[in-house]
Protein backbone atom coordinates (compact mmCIF):
# COMPACT_ATOMS: atom_id res chain seq x y z
CA UNK A 1 0.00 0.00 0.00
CA UNK A 2 2.81 2.65 0.66
CA UNK A 3 3.58 2.83 -3.00
CA UNK A 4 -0.26 3.64 -3.51
CA UNK A 5 0.44 6.40 -0.65
CA UNK A 6 2.74 7.72 -2.33
CA UNK A 7 1.34 7.75 -5.64
CA UNK A 8 -1.85 9.33 -4.03
CA UNK A 9 0.39 12.00 -2.28
CA UNK A 10 2.49 13.08 -5.59
CA UNK A 11 -0.74 13.41 -7.36
CA UNK A 12 -2.32 15.57 -4.54
CA UNK A 13 0.63 17.69 -4.88
CA UNK A 14 -0.08 18.47 -8.15
CA UNK A 15 -3.59 19.61 -8.16
CA UNK A 16 -4.69 22.74 -10.11
CA UNK A 17 -7.88 22.22 -11.20
CA UNK A 18 -11.75 20.79 -9.34
CA UNK A 19 -10.81 18.43 -12.41
CA UNK A 20 -7.25 17.07 -11.49
CA UNK A 21 -8.98 17.37 -7.29
CA UNK A 22 -11.64 14.75 -8.83
CA UNK A 23 -8.77 12.61 -10.39
CA UNK A 24 -7.12 12.22 -7.06
CA UNK A 25 -10.39 11.84 -4.93
CA UNK A 26 -11.25 8.74 -7.44
CA UNK A 27 -7.51 7.87 -7.15
CA UNK A 28 -7.96 7.60 -3.22
CA UNK A 29 -10.99 5.99 -3.19
CA UNK A 30 -9.97 3.05 -5.40
CA UNK A 31 -7.09 2.53 -3.07
CA UNK A 32 -9.22 2.09 -0.30
CA UNK A 33 -11.56 -0.25 -2.17
CA UNK A 34 -8.25 -2.54 -2.56
CA UNK A 35 -7.67 -2.23 0.86
CA UNK A 36 -10.93 -2.74 2.28
CA UNK A 37 -10.78 -6.07 -0.13
CA UNK A 38 -7.75 -7.17 0.99
CA UNK A 39 -8.38 -6.68 4.55
CA UNK A 40 -11.36 -8.83 4.35
CA UNK A 41 -9.82 -11.65 2.78
CA UNK A 42 -6.95 -11.38 5.01
CA UNK A 43 -9.85 -11.66 8.14
CA UNK A 44 -11.68 -14.10 6.36
CA UNK A 45 -8.32 -16.64 6.55
CA UNK A 46 -7.38 -16.20 10.00
CA UNK A 47 -11.15 -16.66 10.73
CA UNK A 48 -11.05 -20.21 9.14
CA UNK A 49 -7.37 -21.30 10.92
CA UNK A 50 -9.11 -21.22 14.21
Amino acid sequence: MNDDLLILLNRLKSVDTLDDLDDVKELGDSILRKEKRRALHIARHRGGNR
